[in-house]
């Protein structure tokens, strides 16, 4: 399997700044895999093997070269700095500790190995020593990259950190890999045990997020599916919708999307998504408004209509497309009502109403 590494302008930049210092440097997980894959790296991640001082004058020393001011984290000793639009991790060598699960770990230093040991899944347990010049993949990532699959590392992997369920699914989508049988066991059985729901409100929104950022969503939802994810976390009686445009899907705000992916569910469902993922009002409005559009096509279209019209303010047109541009009368209606103009100054609000339905029932299949 050929990896282009040393021809990365980033890396090539990053290792004559590294070669400065006398420690080991690494470039580790998803920059490899993505090379591996063939893809352009969305950042890159270095790691040094240094006792925590030492590590802290490298990245001093280079964001001054880089004259960039340099975000650190204390806890994980990690920094991001900035080469051109690319984000760069630099991070201490590390190994973690959980006292419980969905914890924050206790951190020590320890070398490539261990810290390669601690990693989400062994498609991202690589590291290429760049003074070295070698792949280092002691979990073997590299066969598991090649027959498409995501493996956990460690049986608590997933009690230690539930996001990386989300991780795994997010990866598995946008790679179209598969989840070997044992990960996958190992997520339902964190699931059942409730360590998802462990999770920060916020920290869960956002992992859940991320993976509905994956342009493949149709595989998203289906593994989302499979795992009843959202049965475990919001309730039993979950509907997820998967029935929507995917090309509109993809164009939507967060909470949009949401909408989109719960609106069939009951108000009690509703309200329990609200509190568990921090969703506002609007989420709540929208869903009840289009679970009435929903009943109300293929019915009468004049009614379909009187409802949109009446309710035209509160209904999300984006979501109201996304969800239902493939009949024609919600076709007609979106592409249409804005056409209508006219001065309906002292007219009575039903006459507006009427006026409107009999304009749009006349557009009806003209561009």
């Amino acid at each position: 399997m050929n990896i282009n590494i040393e021809n990365d302008e980033i890396i090539s930049y990053f290792k004559k700044l590294f070669d400065r210092y006398d420690f080991k440097f690494y470039l580790v997980g998803g920059a490899i895999r993505d090379k591996i894959l063939t893809l352009e790296p969305v950042d890159y991640d270095f790691v040094v093997e240094a006792e925590e001082d030492d590590y802290f004058y490298i990245v001093e020393s280079l964001s001054k070269e880089l004259n960039f001011d340099f975000k650190y984290h204390k806890h994980y000793r990690t920094a991001i700095l900035q080469y051109k639009d690319k984000r760069i991790d630099l991070a201490m060598s590390r190994r973690e500790f959980y006292h419980v699960p969905a914890s924050k770990p206790i951190v020590f230093p320890t070398n490539i190995y261990q810290d390669l040991k601690r990693r989400d899944f062994t498609i991202n347990s690589l590291a290429y020593d760049l003074k070295g010049k070698i792949l280092i993949d002691p979990f073997n990532g590299l066969e598991d990259i090649k027959e498409k699959r995501i493996r956990v590392l460690h049986d608590l992997s997933f009690r230690d950190d539930p996001s990386r369920i989300f991780r795994g699914i997010k990866y598995a989508s946008r790679f179209n890999f598969n989840f070997d049988k044992r990960t996958f066991d190992l997520i339902k059985l964190a699931l059942s045990t409730g360590y998802v729901n462990l999770l920060p409100g916020n920290r869960l929104r956002n992992e859940i997020i991320a993976a509905l950022k994956e342009k493949n969503i149709k595989y998203t939802l289906s593994i989302l599916q499979e795992l009843k994810l959202f049965n475990t976390l919001i309730g039993e009686d979950f509907t997820l919708n998967m029935n929507f445009d995917v090309e509109e899907f993809n164009t939507l705000k967060d909470e949009e999307k949401f909408i989109v992916l719960f609106y069939k569910n009951d108000e009690e469902t509703i309200l329990k998504s609200m509190e568990i993922l921090n969703l506002s009002n609007n989420f709540k409005l929208n869903c009840e408004l289009l679970k009435q559009v929903n009943k109300l096509i293929g019915d009468n279209v004049k009614e379909l209509y009187r409802y949109l019209i009446i309710n035209i303010n509160k209904i999300n047109k984006k979501v109201l497309y996304c969800l239902f541009s493939k009949y024609e009368s919600i076709a007609n209606y979106i592409r249409n009502i804005d056409r209508i103009k006219y001065d309906f100054k002292g007219f009575e609000k039903e006459d507006i109403v009427s006026y409107k339905i009999e304009k749009l029932l006349e557009f009806w299949g003209r561009e």
